[in-house]
């Protein structure tokens, strides 16, 4: 079999890292991976994540917290595809604090049935009261999972956790 096969581009292997999906559409992702001069492919691989769609998340907080005070609450926040980074080698990003997305204004928290976003000082009087801190934690990341018709779906994944914690443990790094 020649080398490259018709319909490969190659790039120059300093772009790795940063390289973006060539297509277009609203959310499209690209497998990069290394090549040897040979054609073999044995080095590192990494899935772009590119769009012109802005991905929203909105869920309950009950889905992904444990404590009891968060169930009035949903959270929201927004990406640009482009902003999404997986990382080498894996089909997930780094894990994201809840909390310290809340805290610094990167996440958006709303009250059940309120079109207006609730206060960040006021969620976090009321997770103050939360006397069990691992309750109050959670993470969040972005993955790709493959949906019934075997397509590739980003995903928004979720545990009732710290980052610190999710980091900590070999099982949760991958």
């Amino acid at each position: 079999m020649e080398f490259p096969p018709t319909g490969w581009e190659i790039f120059e292997a300093k772009l790795f890292e940063t390289a973006a999906p060539r297509i277009a559409g609203d959310l499209v992702m690209d497998m990069m991976v290394q090549v040897r001069p040979n054609g073999r492919c044995l080095d590192h691989w990494r899935i772009g994540i590119g769009g012109s769609k802005i991905l929203e998340a909105d869920f309950r907080l009950t889905d992904i917290c444990r404590s009891t005070r968060v169930s009035p609450f949903k959270l929201k926040f927004q990406s640009w595809p482009r902003d999404v980074k997986l990382r080498r080698n894996m089909t997930t990003s780094k894990w994201y604090d809840g909390m310290a997305m809340i805290a610094q204004r990167e996440a958006a928290i709303y009250k059940q049935a309120e079109e207006q976003p609730s206060s960040v000082e006021d969620f976090l009087a009321v997770m103050e009261g939360e006397e069990d801190i691992s309750k109050k934690a959670f993470a969040v990341r972005f993955g790709i999972g493959i949906a019934a018709d075997k397509s590739l779906n980003l995903e928004m994944q979720g545990l009732p956790a710290s980052e610190d914690t999710l980091t900590s443990k070999p099982a949760f790094i991958g």
